[in-house]
């Protein structure tokens, strides 16, 4: 992400100017863009493709600097109305970018149809015929995933694996199926930032995975096995002893941990 936006003057000015407009927008471009690079990373994308890729992620949500700020940060359920504003912010992106030297028709096709949907029912309804490349698909991947797992002002993030539930509920549907078992199985059976249970009762924050095995597995334990938050936590691997494996996810806001004070 640092090579993309040193190397790319018109991603550094557009993300300095969607910080200005309006910070979730700008965090979600840059979460969009970090798990897009993981989707494409476990589809084995050269590196070139990676670097159009995370452009497109920093990028795809560009068009929402044309839509009034009350609307983008409205706490409620939106109008029909100001849903309707909302659905332009992918044309108007699109627009944005074309005006930009340089910028991949990738990366402006990200923009435009991130929210086409694999069954072409999204929008913008126009598009729905053209053809696409797959980085598209990844994108639409890394923002539905982002948007499920970040705490909104309505909505309670999901758990990585609530969230993992729910997109292969999505597959074949709104997301390409094949790119997203490809994902979930980068991700691993409990993903970095899941707070699970051991089986010994302790708690702990997974923090590095190894793909579909527990041999890569690292966790962080925060909760002993009384239930009492550790004065320091520990690291441990689900293979250096018994007790260790993992039996179930805990939701972190039932235990009052902000998992990100712990992901160091």
């Amino acid at each position: 992400m640092v090579e993309v936006t040193l190397s790319d003057p018109h991603a550094l000015f557009a993300l300095s100017m969607i910080k200005d407009y309006d910070n979730y927008t700008f965090t979600h471009s840059v979460n969009v863009s970090v798990i897009a690079l993981a989707v494409g990373r476990a589809c084995g994308l050269s590196e070139e493709q990676l670097r159009i890729l995370g452009l497109g992620g920093l990028l795809h949500d560009l068009g929402k600097l044309k839509v009034d700020l009350n609307i983008i940060t409205k706490p409620g359920r939106l109008t029909r109305t100001e849903f309707e504003q909302i659905k332009k912010h992918p044309v108007d992106g699109a627009e944005i970018l074309k005006q930009m030297a340089d910028i991949p028709s990738e990366v402006v096709d990200i923009a435009r149809c991130h929210h086409l949907q694999y069954n072409r029912e999204g929008y913008p309804a126009d598009s729905k015929n053209k053809p696409l490349s797959p980085l598209v698909e990844m994108a639409a991947i890394a923002d539905a995933y982002d948007a499920m797992t970040t705490l909104r002002s309505y909505q309670r993030p999901m758990t990585p694996r609530q969230a993992i539930k729910l997109l292969r509920e999505k597959a074949g549907i709104t997301l390409h199926p094949k790119i997203l078992e490809r994902f979930i199985g980068a991700l691993g059976p409990y993903p970095v930032g899941s707070l699970v249970r051991l089986q010994n009762n302790e708690i702990a924050l997974v923090t590095a995975v190894g793909g579909s095995t527990s041999a890569a597995t690292k966790l962080k334990v925060i909760f002993g096995r009384d239930g009492d938050k550790l004065p320091t936590p520990r690291i441990v691997s689900p293979t250096e002893a018994e007790g260790l494996a993992i039996v179930a996810e805990v939701d972190p806001y039932s235990r009052g941990i902000e998992i990100a004070s712990y992901l160091d």
